[in-house]
C-alpha cells in the first residue's frame, strides 16, 4: 500500500491557512516529497511522519512556490542525522538549481544526488517506476506518473498439493526455481496470473493535454492542480497556463482515473470548497486537497 499526505495546497504564495505546495509519499520505510514550496518543514514536522526516512524529492518545475523550502528541508535531514544519500530529480535544469542552493547548505551529512529528467524517462525508486510526460506552463514542467507493480498471486493449495518444502514458499512466489529434496521446483507452478497494482499521477502547473490524458490513463488517484475554482477565471487560468476545477474534472473523467484530488489554490480563491460542485458535476469522485489530508492506496481485492 501508498500512504499520500498534503503538506502544502497553495499556489504562488503562502496563506494564514495555506502553506505552498508539496506533498509526502511513503512506500515501506521510505518517504518520498513532491515539490518543496517554502516552509515546507513545518507541515512536515506537525504531520508527524518524520524527516530522516526521505530518500527521493521530485520536482515539477522550477517556479519559487514549488521549491523554495529545499535548503530548509536539506538543514532539516542534517538536524535529523540523515547520513544515508538523497536524491533530487526534476526537469532540464534541476541540477544547476540544486547547486545554486547549495549555496545557503554547502555542507550536508549525506550525499546529495540529482538527475535532470527530460518527457518519456523513467525512475526507479523503493519498489516503485516513476514516468513523467511534459506539461504546459511558462517553463519546462514534468508530469509523474507513479506505478506500483504486484507480484502473481501465489497458490498456496497447489504447493500444498504437490509438497513443495514451506521454506521454499517464498523464494517461488518471487519467481525464483528452488532446488529441494532432490528435485526441481519451479516458480511457474505455483504462481498465478499478472495482477492489478497501484497508479497515481500528480499533475500541477500545467494545462491539460491529450499527451498527458495517454499518460495518467486509468490511475487510480490523480492529483491536480485546481489554480482556479471559478469559470469566471477560465480565461487567467488559459493565459497563466493553469487549469479551472472544472478544466481538472474534464481531464479527470477523460483520462478514465478512478478518484481525482484538487489542490493548488489561487491565494485569491479564499474557500475552495464554494466551488467544488464545478468539478464534481463533471466528475463525481472529486475531492479538495485539505492540509494534512492523509489518504492510503491499496490493491484492488482482484
Amino acid at each position: 500500500m501508498i500512504d499520500i499526505a498534503f503538506l502544502g495546497t497553495g499556489a504562488m504564495m503562502p496563506t494564514s491557512t495555506r502553506w505552498l505546495s508539496s506533498m509526502l509519499i511513503r512506500l515501506g520505510d521510505q518517504l518520498a516529497l513532491f515539490d518543496v514550496g517554502e516552509g515546507t518543514q513545518i507541515p512536515w514536522r506537525e504531520q508527524g511522519w518524520g524527516l530522516r526516512r526521505l530518500s527521493l524529492i521530485c520536482l515539477s518545475h522550477h517556479h519559487a512556490d514549488h521549491i523554495a523550502g529545499i535548503p530548509g528541508v536539506l538543514i532539516g535531514l542534517a538536524n535529523a542525522e540523515r547520513t544515508e544519500p538523497l536524491t533530487i530529480i526534476g526537469p532540464k535544469g534541476t541540477r544547476a538549481l540544486v547547486t545554486g542552493l547549495r549555496e545557503a547548505v554547502p555542507v550536508l551529512p549525506y550525499d546529495l544526488r540529482v538527475a535532470d529528467l527530460a518527457p518519456g524517462n523513467t525512475w526507479a525508486w523503493a519498489d516503485m517506476a516513476i514516468s513523467v510526460t511534459a506539461g504546459i506552463h511558462r517553463g519546462p514542467v514534468l508530469l509523474y506518473r507513479f506505478d506500483l507493480p504486484r507480484s502473481p498471486r501465489f497458490l498456496v493449495e497447489q504447493a500444498e498439493a504437490m509438497g513443495a518444502p514451506r521454506e521454499s514458499w517464498s523464494q517461488l512466489a518471487h519467481g525464483e526455481d528452488v532446488m529441494a529434496d532432490g528435485r526441481l521446483w519451479r516458480s511457474s507452478d505455483f504462481v498465478g496470473g499478472s495482477r492489478l497494482g497501484i497508479s497515481f499521477g500528480i499533475m500541477t502547473d500545467t494545462r491539460p493535454t491529450e499527451q498527458a490524458a495517454e499518460h495518467f490513463r486509468g490511475s487510480d488517484l490523480l492529483v491536480a492542480e485546481g489554480t482556479y475554482g471559478d469559470e469566471g477565471d477560465l480565461a487567467n487560468a488559459i493565459q497563466n497556463k493553469h487549469m479551472t476545477f472544472a478544466e481538472a474534472a474534464t481531464f479527470a473523467r477523460d483520462a478514465g482515473a478512478r478518484r481525482l484530488i484538487l489542490t493548488h489554490f489561487s491565494p485569491k480563491m479564499l474557500a475552495p470548497a464554494d466551488y467544488l460542485e464545478n468539478a464534481t458535476r463533471v466528475f463525481p469522485d472529486a475531492q479538495l486537497a485539505t492540509p494534512g489530508l492523509e489518504l492510503t492506496l491499496n490493491y484492488p481485492d482482484h
